[in-house]
């Protein structure tokens, strides 16, 4: 078998999703001013998309880079051999904040910005596993971009965390 992109990607998804909750034991929008609607986490490139101020904070995940060694001997993805594959994947794990008024002061939204990626931080620190999915992931680094303008007017920050996962598959 091959390794499963979409499935995978699905799965980190998921475990930032099922995190957005009150009832989580991470919250994902945890002392957020703006909570961040479950529709705003997907699996899409912010750079390829329109993004409009009214569906912020979002946050978006997209494969980066992918690296394959074997993890043992002979032919994979057929049933007669034990053979198995190592993948390295690495993660862009892109939150984005807007400015939630006027009023709001750079430093209020950079708060918030800062906020977020620990949250992102502590459900990928807890969630290691990705639901079964990976051997291991973590949140490898994280860098911070902008303000930029976006489509309907307003200012938004965004959080770059680069997520590294290990899978073995056939």
């Amino acid at each position: 078998m091959p390794f499963e992109y979409e499935t995978n990607l699905t799965a980190l998804v998921n475990v930032l999703k099922n995190s957005n909750t009150t009832t989580a034991t991470h919250n994902l929008s945890l002392s957020l001013s703006s909570v961040i609607i479950n529709d705003n986490i997907q699996a899409s490139d912010p750079e390829i998309i329109t993004v409009r101020n009214d569906r912020l904070p979002s946050v978006f995940v997209r494969i980066s880079n992918k690296d394959e060694s074997f993890a043992g001997v002979g032919q994979t993805g057929v049933g007669t051999t034990r053979a198995k594959k190592e993948a390295n994947v690495v993660y862009d794990v892109i939150g984005m904040y807007g400015k939630d008024s006027a009023q709001d002061s750079h430093e209020t939204l950079l708060g918030q910005v800062y906020t977020m990626a620990r949250n992102i931080e502590t459900v990928i620190s807890h969630e290691f596993t990705l639901s079964n999915t990976a051997l291991w992931c973590q949140a490898a680094s994280t860098d911070f971009y902008g303000p930029f303008n976006v489509q309907g007017g307003g200012w938004v920050k965004v959080i770059l965390i680069k997520v590294e996962a290990k899978y073995l598959f056939r």
